[in-house]
């Protein structure tokens, strides 16, 4: 059993949630705000057999996209995506 943590930011949670619903999947989500340009995000909270591990990876990569955000006046660019 693993357990997944999902930081994920607002304009991507929808789709998540939807994907891991018709997978499947259970979760717990929790709303959060703050970090770096203080945007909104949810954590979901995945519990996962070994063997779906994989499954619930993919549903995140195809649900979740890569952004770039750039703050006006000074240099401050975060790009939003996977770490490992």
């Amino acid at each position: 059993m693993k357990l997944v943590l999902a930081i994920v930011q607002d304009e991507d949670v929808r789709r998540l949630m939807d994907g891991l619903t018709e997978g499947g999947f259970s979760f717990t989500r929790i709303a959060s705000t703050g970090g770096f340009l203080r945007s909104g995000n949810t954590t979901l909270i995945i519990g996962v057999e070994d063997e779906k591990l994989e499954d619930v990876i993919s549903i995140i990569e195809q649900k979740c996209k890569t952004r770039v955000s750039y703050c006006a006046g000074r240099r401050c660019e975060k790009t939003y995506g996977w770490f490992d």
